[in-house]
């Protein structure tokens, strides 16, 4: 981004971000490297609840944007487990101490047993 932000808004996302989680790459499609999208999420724009994903923080933190930032990273198929899974379901008690300074990885596994 050329113009450091001044007030946490989503209109300061390009268009194509807005509304809906969106992956690292998705941004970089739009011209935001990393270093933007860190500092979308120090001023408040942005959530970012795991490695490679984003969230605009004007999009309420419900069951569904879980799900929707979920299978951005998850290939089709695969189940969620461990911690990742009681993050889907909003179960605070599962995080370890500090868990909630970093963006987790995600923990998926195949039930078909490929991986």
């Amino acid at each position: 981004m050329s113009t450091p932000l001044s007030h946490p808004d989503s209109a300061a996302l390009p268009h194509a971000l807005r509304g809906a989680p969106f992956t690292t790459s998705m941004a970089a499609d739009t011209e935001l490297d990393r270093y933007d999208l860190q500092e979308l999420v120090q001023i408040g724009v942005l959530r970012h609840p795991m490695r490679g994903v984003y969230v605009p923080n004007d999009v309420p933190d419900t069951l569904l944007s879980r799900v929707e930032s979920l299978r951005l990273v998850i290939p089709e198929g695969y189940v969620v487990t461990d911690r990742t899974a009681g993050w889907l379901w909003g179960a605070q008690m599962i995080m370890a101490p500090g868990d909630h300074l970093t963006a987790p990885r995600c923990r998926s596994s195949d039930p078909a047993g490929g991986g």
